[in-house]
Formats: structure tokens, sequence, C-alpha cells
């Protein structure tokens, strides 16, 4: 039985050439600066105004694809350490072309904002009940701070 995977993160093509991601699920929004079918890769441009980074993304697992040049796209892979640089193995792609791209990562960051600051509800613990000579545990139950 395969396991099952985790839920790809969502990054910007600026931090997956500043950290280190290899074999991490991520999802990233570029757009399209080439695509070459013989060979099954694309090449992803940022976004970002001033960025000048690149991602190259192996289509392999989503051919037949026809993608459209300078088209905005996200895909879903992922990411493999290859000598000098990244490439993402897609496993899904999506035209996004009309995407408010600058509102979509105003909202990413107050998302990660958020979800740093998030403290838990609960602490979970399993109580020991002693009845005479026999032992048991009981359900899990919820301890409110």
């Amino acid at each position: 039985m395969a396991k099952p995977r985790k839920s790809a993160e969502i990054l910007k093509l600026e931090e997956v050439a500043e950290k280190g991601y290899d074999g991490k699920a991520v999802r990233v929004i570029g757009r399209l600066k080439m695509q070459d079918n013989v060979n099954c890769l694309a090449v992803l441009s940022s976004v970002e105004r001033d960025s000048t980074v690149e991602l190259t993304v192996d289509t392999k697992l989503v051919m037949p694809v026809s993608l459209r040049p300078s088209s905005l796209y996200q895909f879903f892979g992922e990411l493999d350490d290859s000598d000098d640089h990244f490439i993402l193995r897609a496993r899904i792609v999506t035209c996004v072309d009309g995407m408010d791209v600058i509102q979509y990562y105003k909202v990413l960051d107050i998302q990660r904002k958020y979800l740093a600051n998030r403290q838990p509800k609960y602490e979970m613990t399993t109580n020991t009940v002693c009845l005479k000579d026999f032992h048991r545990t009981t359900a899990t139950s919820c301890n409110r701070f």
C-alpha cells in the first residue's frame, strides 16, 4: 500500500531558489518561459517584477500537455536537487491566467503569520482508571488549557 503524500507547501519561486526543499512536495506559480515536448521539460520564470529566478519542470507525469508560452501556470510536484539547480517533478499542472498574483502572495503571507502564531487549544492525554484488580485505559480525552 502506498504511503499517503503530505499536502504540497505553497512556495514562491524565489523561496525555492533560496532554501533546500529536496524531495519536498510543493506548489508553485510561474510564467511559462519555454516548453520542450521532446525532453518533457518546461521552464518557469518568476512573476515577481524584479526577479530573474527560473525553475526547470519535468513534465513527464503530466504529458501529453500543451502549454502556452507567457501564460501563468501552477505546478504541483516534488523538488529534486539536481547538480546546481532544482527540478520540479510535476504531478499536476493548471493554467491560472487571470489570477491576481499580488493578492495571492499577500494572502499567503497572512496565512503563514497566522499558522506561525497559532497555539494549540487542546492537549490530548490518556488517563488510566484502576478498578480493584482491573486496569484499563480510558479513551483519549481532551483537556482545555
